[in-house]
């Protein structure tokens, strides 16, 4: 099997890679096409089959590139007041402390914080917690449970962030700013 040489260095700068050549005159610079717009100055250390090698390690540069993207996806979080929600990771911070949730809890703040504006009846909150008892003890349910997520959101002040409508539902309060990073 014939060598493929060394890779050194890949550069998108070509000031640099040149200067790298300089440094040591036994190195073999090839310029590879890295995409539509640019290309990429690879330095390997020798001569033979240097362009091969060039072309592998901007594939190869090129794939690691693309699965970091996938691997790093961009995440959501929903702030509102000094709340900070992440559905991907399913975690809430007050003021900077996390703060644990059960289950249900969880689902009332995500459907809640997602759509601000939406006002969600106790019978809606009930078939998504997936309540299955009568009319009378889904309400009160879900009225338990909208208690106890509000004592954890903000023991002080318990209706900062969840709005009663009474006969209505339940919306939420504060102002919500969606950030993605």
């Amino acid at each position: 099997m014939t060598s493929m040489g060394n890779f050194i260095s890949i550069s998108f700068d070509k000031d640099a890679a040149y200067k790298a050549l300089d440094e040591n005159e036994q190195l073999c610079l090839n310029v590879v096409d890295y995409d539509d717009e640019s290309v990429c100055y690879v330095i390997t250390d020798e001569k033979k089959n240097s362009q091969k090698v060039a072309e592998k390690v901007v594939r190869y540069y090129r794939d690691i590139l693309e699965m970091q993207d996938t691997i790093l996806e961009k995440e959501t979080f929903y702030t509102s007041g000094n709340l900070v929600y992440s559905p991907e990771n399913k975690t809430v911070y007050v003021s900077g402390k996390e703060i644990k949730l059960d289950r249900n809890q969880i689902m009332i703040l995500h459907m809640l914080i997602t759509n601000p504006h939406r006002i969600y009846s106790a019978d809606t909150i009930a078939e998504i917690l997936d309540k299955t008892a009568l009319y009378c003890a889904k309400e009160d349910a879900v009225r338990a449970e909208i208690k106890r997520l509000r004592a954890k959101l903000d023991p002080n002040n318990k209706r900062y962030y969840i709005e009663t409508r009474t006969k209505i539902g339940y919306k939420w309060k504060q102002p919500v700013e969606k950030k993605v990073m």
